[in-house]
């Protein structure tokens, strides 16, 4: 028999396991834009009827972090129909738009992407080649490939706006060049350092405003994929310290599991978080242009109430930012022996 710890244990994982496949179901049935997009979605007052949906300018990066908690899961089907999407955002060999029909949209058309969404895909197509089923490494190989031979053609700029120079993110695709196979020296050693040392003097920034707390997350995902792409760089722990640093007062359960896990530390602390998941607000940034919308905890047991066009209904998120730290917190064991 189990120890009466032991069962509550399992319990316990039982729980956070159900969650996942619940918030899964819910993604999978009101999330997904054109087949595979992650979104937010509006719904009628009943919550019974999608009448729009929003969110399309993230939808490029946020898939690829629902295309890694998929994978990571196992879940093969939404994993295959995230990338599938991104192959619809591909608007030409290597250039990837926010979203598929983004030229219906005026909105967007003088900022077609933007590198915070190059950085979340990167994440995905890391822990996909990785982890994923052969077809899908094999397209997400060929992906990386053309981003970079667009990338190398262009300078960088992957169309127009005015975030749309990927070079801070260039460290990312090179060492997944050389995970593939075939290396394609995109910086020098200088230019990577350059880039490391941004995230480590993070360390000495304390009052904060709303954009540089976003910031913080492309940040955390692109140290998570130097982590699981090249764990010896040598600049790597210090960018980790540095990044840990300036945060670790802030309680947010994606940084300090990201600390926890590349340390070799414990990470049972994650099990509060996703028992009580959406978390609290913050301690530390509440009154410094803190945003929601920003942190880890948009999910659909959130439902927001809005009084603008074009959709006077609540609105609903899609869950993703439980599942992908479920999975991280899940497969931490499998993550660091990779």
């Amino acid at each position: 028999m189990h120890a009466v710890g032991d069962m509550q244990e399992i319990l316990i994982k039982n729980e956070l396991e159900k969650k996942y496949k619940n918030y899964r179901d819910i993604y999978a049935e009101m999330h997904m834009y054109m087949g595979g997009g992650a979104v937010d979605t509006w719904f009628d007052d009943a919550h019974e009827n999608i009448v729009g949906y929003d969110g399309y300018g993230d939808s490029q990066g946020f898939t690829g972090l629902a295309m890694a908690a998929f994978t990571l899961a196992g879940d093969w089907d939404l994993a295959r129909k995230s990338f599938d999407y991104l192959k619809k955002c591909e608007v030409e060999p290597g250039l990837l738009y926010r979203f598929p029909n983004l030229m219906e949209k005026e909105s967007y058309l003088n900022n077609v992407t933007s590198i915070d969404q190059y950085i979340m895909d990167f994440l995905g197509f890391a822990i996909a080649y990785k982890f994923g089923s052969e077809d899908l490494k094999k397209d997400v190989k060929d992906m990386v490939f053309r981003i970079v031979d667009y990338g190398l053609k262009h300078d960088w700029k992957m169309g127009n706006g005015p975030y749309t120079n990927i070079k801070n993110a260039t460290v990312q695709l090179e060492l997944m060049t050389e995970l593939m196979g075939d290396y394609i020296d995109i910086e020098n050693d200088m230019e990577k350092l350059s880039v490391i040392s941004l995230v480590t003097n993070l360390s000495n920034i304390y009052n904060l405003l709303y954009d540089n707390y976003y910031n913080f997350h492309l940040f955390w995902a692109l140290l998570l994929t130097i982590r699981l792409v090249q764990p010896d760089m040598t600049e790597l722990d210090g960018a980790v310290e540095g990044f840990y640093k300036a945060l670790q007062n802030d309680n947010n359960a994606l940084f300090n599991w990201l600390y926890n896990f590349h340390k070799g530390y414990d990470v049972s602390f994650v099990v509060e978080e996703l028992m009580r998941f959406p978390p609290t607000q913050p301690n530390m940034w509440l009154n410094s242009g803190y945003s929601d919308g920003y942190r880890w905890q948009r999910s659909p047991e959130q439902i927001k109430e809005n009084n603008e066009k074009p959709h006077d209904s609540p609105l609903e998120y899609p869950g993703i930012d439980y599942m992908l730290l479920y999975q991280l917190w899940k497969n931490t064991d499998k993550l660091r022996s990779s």
